[in-house]
């Protein structure tokens, strides 16, 4: 057990439970190819003479998918700590992007401390894909120190794109919010946004947040379709479970789906929250909206999302394919 592991146990201690079978989690098989003695029926061919002045280039080879996976909801115990370690170590070598759609520990009535995120950004940190995090309700708003809590997410994962020097470059922190952010990966504009459940502690500030992403979001995505036209697919990712208290971001939304890009842009919304899968698609009664909900925690791998680049459509069931429970750890 290393120095993170123990002092994961340690920190969680108030929530451990005695983790059983956890056996196999970075078993893997190493094959080795020997070489072939045999002899060619043909001789090589002559050399072509002296080399080229110019090195060739290798041919590009434009990719056909973006893979993403998503997690959320984790870690709530010790032994799930030790277990979102696991799946982070293990994310499949096709990820370009792991996305946390928030909720980093369990709510309770008792002030969100530093070491927590602390602790959770060192198990993220063990990611072998580039990642980001979304808030949730549960170190934010939930909280009893509700500001420091807000100050506490923004220290340890506002910039969490900084561990990752590729992703670094593409990530745009909004002024405002620093905690929302949009980047284009591959052609696909990924945006991840503060939409989170849990106690409203203000509600002419939550009204006002929720006004404004809508706002930008829409901005944001007339810009990247007035560029990318037709190939245009984009992933809206928030923590909420939508309910009657969102529709200050979900209503003008809806209706800048329907009667602005006329159902032409297939979008992804991606969120956790309630704790249960759910794969809808015609979302907000939207034919180009799908929502996706992970189940959160780890009773199941991450969710793997493909995302395919060279297909041109509005539906977005064709535009992403969802697969749950994408791999062992």
């Amino acid at each position: 057990m290393n120095l993170i592991t123990v002092a994961l146990f340690t920190f969680f201690s108030s929530n451990v439970v005695v983790a059983r079978g956890f056996p196999g989690f970075f078993d893997s098989e190493f094959r080795k190819t020997l070489p072939c003695f045999k002899p060619d029926v043909e001789p090589s061919t002559a050399p072509s003479g002296a080399p080229s002045e110019t090195p060739t280039q290798s041919p590009v080879v434009p990719a056909e998918t973006l893979i993403i996976y998503a997690t959320g909801d984790v870690p709530y115990s010790a032994v799930e700590a030790v277990g979102l370690m696991g799946q982070m170590q293990a994310v499949p070598s096709d990820a370009e992007l792991v996305l946390h759609v928030g909720d980093i520990r369990r709510s309770t009535t008792t002030p969100c401390l530093a070491s927590e995120y602390e602790a959770v950004q060192g198990i993220l940190n063990q990611s072998t894909a580039p990642l980001l995090v979304i808030v949730g309700d549960n170190e934010w708003n939930d909280c009893t120190n509700t500001d420091e809590a807000y100050s506490f997410f923004h220290q340890y994962f506002a910039q969490f794109e900084k561990q990752w020097s590729s992703l670094e470059a593409l990530v745009v922190r909004d002024p405002v919010y620093p905690e929302v952010f949009s980047l284009v990966q591959e052609g696909i504009l990924v945006l991840g946004l503060n939409l989170v459940g849990g106690r409203v502690h203000n509600s002419t500030e939550w009204q006002n947040r929720l006004t404004y992403q809508a706002n930008q979001v829409q901005e944001r995505i007339l810009d990247y379709w007035a560029e990318t036209g037709d190939a245009a697919k984009v992933i809206v990712t928030g923590h909420a479970d939508p309910r009657t208290r969102h529709a200050g971001f979900f209503t003008p939304f809806q209706n800048f789906v329907a009667n602005t890009l006329n159902n032409r842009v297939p979008i992804l919304y991606l969120n956790g929250d309630s704790h249960v899968y759910k794969y809808e698609p015609t979302f907000l009664n939207q034919s180009s909206l799908l929502r996706v909900m992970v189940r959160g925690g780890t009773v199941e791998a991450p969710i793997r999302i493909q995302v395919n680049l060279e297909v041109n459509t509005t539906d977005p069931s064709v535009a992403f394919t969802v697969l749950r429970n994408a791999y062992v750890w």
